[in-house]
């Protein structure tokens, strides 16, 4: 078809570029206290998390000559072979770094949702509180005129005005 024949011939400048999705908005590290210690996370920790983290020393220490990708396996592979004592312990763990990683986590979205809200409320000037004020009758007043002569009017007007009226439009 000729639509196909000319989408073969496009070069490939002319060809849209695909875009990138943006990547979702990262989550701040939330501090974590479990069994005494602090850590940061971005998400709890699983049970295998934990195992890692507890046991990747011994196994470094143990086989000293190994590159960190072998001992991250042999990790993983001792914690496959855990019995249901020691993994029920670590899945417990794991269930207590949950709770606490939801809480901390809620405090922080309801302050990121505090802070956003103050941000949020902007300031304006007297002079903008006045525009707003009085815009819509100075386009009433002079129907079909374009915006920037509206616009230069209300600062004739504003500059006209003494201290005492202009303060009636502080907020």
């Amino acid at each position: 078809s000729a639509a196909a024949a000319a989408a073969a011939s496009a070069s490939p400048s002319d060809t849209p570029k695909k875009t990138k999705k943006p990547n979702a908005v990262s989550q701040p590290p939330v501090e974590i206290a479990l069994d005494g210690k602090t850590f940061t996370a971005r998400r709890a920790p699983t049970a295998i998390n934990l195992y890692v983290k507890d046991a990747f020393g011994a196994v470094r220490a143990a086989n000293p000559n190994i590159k960190s990708n072998e001992v991250f396996k042999k990790t993983i592979e001792a914690f496959k072979a855990l019995g249901p004592n020691e993994l029920s312990a670590y899945t417990e763990r794991a269930a207590r770094a949950k709770a606490a990683f939801d809480a901390a986590n809620e405090a922080n979205v309801t302050a990121a949702k505090k802070a956003a809200a103050e941000r949020s409320v902007k300031f304006t000037t007297s002079y903008t509180n006045f525009v707003k004020a009085t815009f819509a009758s100075e386009k009433a007043e002079d129907v079909g005129a374009e915006p920037k002569v509206l616009f230069a009017k209300l600062a004739a007007k504003w500059r006209a005005m003494s201290e005492d009226e202009k303060a009636a439009f502080k907020k």
